[in-house]
């Protein structure tokens, strides 16, 4: 068995159109059985919307790829093809070889410290899974 390396974290709702799309084509799915490296989490904004809060999801569908201790690699917002799913993988990647994590501390030099504070924060509260 391969060790799960990367958390693939989906976050839609059932009145979502372009949701409804990704998880009719079973984009996902397909997804994760050909990266078995990969764990897959579905949230539904409605329902774990606490979760969406802390993973501060702007738009939906939203695909999280990150570390299974949820330290964020990369993030697309928006409708993905097979194609363009694996594009983002590929950054999820090449940040986690590199040692790089989508979480504000990060090589740009517009951090978001003086935003909101709460960075370390994001693993306390997962137990709504």
């Amino acid at each position: 068995m391969t060790a799960k390396t990367i958390r693939l974290v989906k976050f839609g709702a059932s009145w979502c159109g372009p949701c409804q799309s990704l998880a009719k084509a079973q984009t996902l799915e397909k997804f994760v059985e050909a990266h078995p490296e990969v764990e897959l989490k579905i949230v539904d904004v409605d329902k774990k919307s606490k979760l969406a809060d802390k993973y501060e999801v702007q738009g939906i569908p939203c695909v999280v790829f990150e570390t299974p201790d949820k330290v964020e690699l990369v993030r697309n917002e928006g409708a993905l093809s097979a194609k363009q799913l694996e594009k983002v993988y590929e950054t999820a990647r090449k940040n986690l070889a590199e040692g790089v994590a989508d979480d504000g501390d990060d090589e740009e030099e517009d951090d978001g410290d003086e935003e909101e504070g709460d960075d370390g924060d994001d693993e306390e509260e997962d137990d709504e899974d």
